[in-house]
C-alpha cells in the first residue's frame, strides 16, 4: 500500500462526505478499506454515509463492527438509533444501555431509550428514562415534550403541566409549549390560563388554526373578540384541507355564538 497514495485518497473521500456525495463517498471509500481494514475512522465515514442514504441495513452491518473494536458510547447510540429504524427494537435497547454504561449522563441515549420502551408499551421504564434524560441534560427539550405528551396520553394532566411549564423556563417562547398548555389547562377546566396561552400562541404566529380552534372552542365569542376578528380575515386560499376544516369550523361556532345562524350555518356547510 502507497501511503501517501492512501491518505490524498482518504483526503477526496472527506472532501466528497462534505459535499453530501454519499453514493461516491461509499463507492471509493469500500475500495480504499480494503487497503486497510484497521482504518476505522474511514469505515465510520462509510457508515454515516449509509444512514445519509437510508440504507439502514448497511449501517447496522458497518456500526457492528465498529463496536467490536471500540467501545465508544456515540459508536453504540448510533448503532441503537440504526436498530430503531430497522424495529430491531432488542439490539437498539441493549446498545442505548451500553451508551449509557459507558456514558451515564448521555441524555439523547436515555432519551431515545425512553421513546423505544414507549413504542413497546414499558411505560413506566419510559418515564423513568425521560427524567434521567432530563437529569442529565435539563435542556434537551426533546426529552421534556417526551414526557409531557406521555403525561398527558396517559391523563397524568397535572404532571404534564408540570413539564410544560420548565420547558417555557428554558425556552419561553416555545410555541408548541404554549399550545399544548392550553389544551392541558382547558382538559383541567382553567380556561382563563388556556386563552392566555392560545393568545400568546396567535400573537407570535397569525396562522396557528390549531390554536384559533382550541382558543374559540373554549369562548363563548361576541363581535369584539379580537382572535375572531383576526381568524375572519384570514383566506383560506392555498390553505390544505385539514387548516380549511379547522378555519370554517371555528368561524362557524363563532358566528353561532353571535346569534348570527346564516353565517354560522354557511361556515359549516363549507366544513
Amino acid at each position: 500500500m502507497n501511503s501517501n497514495s492512501y491518505v490524498e485518497n482518504k483526503k477526496n473521500i472527506l472532501i466528497l462526505f462534505k459535499q453530501k456525495n454519499f453514493i461516491k463517498v461509499l463507492k471509493l471509500g469500500k475500495k480504499l478499506f480494503k487497503q486497510n481494514t484497521k482504518d476505522f475512522d474511514l469505515l465510520y465515514i462509510l457508515g454515516l454515509s449509509s444512514i445519509n442514504l437510508k440504507d439502514y441495513i448497511e449501517a447496522e452491518r458497518i456500526f457492528k463492527q465498529l463496536i467490536l473494536f471500540k467501545k465508544n458510547p456515540d459508536f453504540f447510540y448510533i448503532y441503537g438509533n440504526i436498530n430503531k429504524k430497522l424495529n430491531n427494537y432488542e439490539n437498539a435497547i441493549s446498545a442505548f444501555n451500553h451508551a449509557i454504561s459507558l456514558n451515564p449522563k448521555f441524555s439523547e441515549a436515555y432519551n431515545n431509550l425512553g421513546n423505544i420502551q414507549k413504542k413497546i408499551n414499558l411505560i413506566e421504564d419510559a418515564i423513568k428514562n425521560y427524567k434521567k434524560a432530563i437529569t442529565s441534560n435539563k435542556n434537551n427539550i426533546a426529552a421534556h415534550f417526551n414526557l409531557a405528551v406521555l403525561y398527558k396520553e396517559y391523563k397524568k394532566y397535572q404532571e404534564s403541566k408540570k413539564i410544560y411549564e420548565g420547558i417555557l423556563q428554558i425556552d419561553n417562547n416555545n410555541l408548541i409549549a404554549k399550545n399544548d398548555l392550553g389544551a392541558i389547562n382547558a382538559i383541567l377546566g382553567n380556561f382563563k390560563e388556556a386563552r392566555k396561552y392560545y393568545q400568546e400562541v396567535l400573537k407570535e404566529d397569525k396562522f396557528n388554526f390549531k390554536s384559533y380552534k382550541n382558543y374559540i372552542e373554549i369562548t363563548s365569542i361576541d363581535e369584539n373578540d379580537e382572535i375572531f376578528k383576526s381568524l375572519e380575515n384570514i383566506s383560506t386560499e392555498s390553505k390544505n384541507d385539514q387548516n380549511k376544516i379547522d378555519i370554517f369550523y371555528s368561524l362557524s361556532k363563532g358566528y353561532f355564538d353571535q346569534n348570527n345562524i346564516e353565517l354560522g350555518f354557511k361556515n359549516l356547510e363549507k366544513k
